[in-house]
């Protein structure tokens, strides 16, 4: 697996440093997620990973990808450009980042309000010119090619 430098908040940084003082014998550089006295690296997240919900009272079936997917939205509903998404998760491509970011409410909203103002215009220049668009020559208006 291919290592990988990840930017992380400062809340995140100071949760680590928690972590690290629960933990007698780690050093600044060590893995975070070991076993044992000797600080073995974890061979099975998911298995410490279900350890951990259990302990949290957090339901077994909540993954770690779906935290990924909701910082991913998160961002996205923020603002956050989709290139800056995929430095901070360290995802390469753009159809690994389309796996996670899924577009929700809070974006298609302003998205479809766009399309009503649209028809609100195309009302007003009716109204003002007396003359009515089809629906071709309304979507050309808007630079959209109707016919695909």
């Amino acid at each position: 697996m291919e290592a990988r430098v990840v930017p992380l908040g400062s809340w995140c940084v100071r949760l680590i440093a928690m972590l690290r003082e629960l933990v007698k014998g780690k050093q600044p550089d060590d893995l975070i997620f070991t076993r044992g006295l000797n600080h073995r690296p974890v061979q099975r997240f998911d298995k410490l990973w279900r350890r951990g919900c259990r302990m949290a009272g957090v339901n077994e079936s909540l993954l770690v990808h779906d935290l990924r997917r909701t910082a991913a939205q998160r961002m996205l509903d923020t603002g956050i450009r989709e290139p800056r998404i995929m430095q901070i998760c360290g995802w390469k491509t753009m159809s690994t980042f389309l796996r996670y970011a899924t577009t929700g409410r809070n974006v298609l909203r302003p998205e479809l309000e766009k399309l009503v103002e649209f028809e609100r215009e195309a009302e007003t220049r009716a109204a003002r010119t007396g003359k009515t668009e089809g629906d071709g020559e309304r979507w050309a208006n808007a630079g959209i090619d109707w016919k695909r």
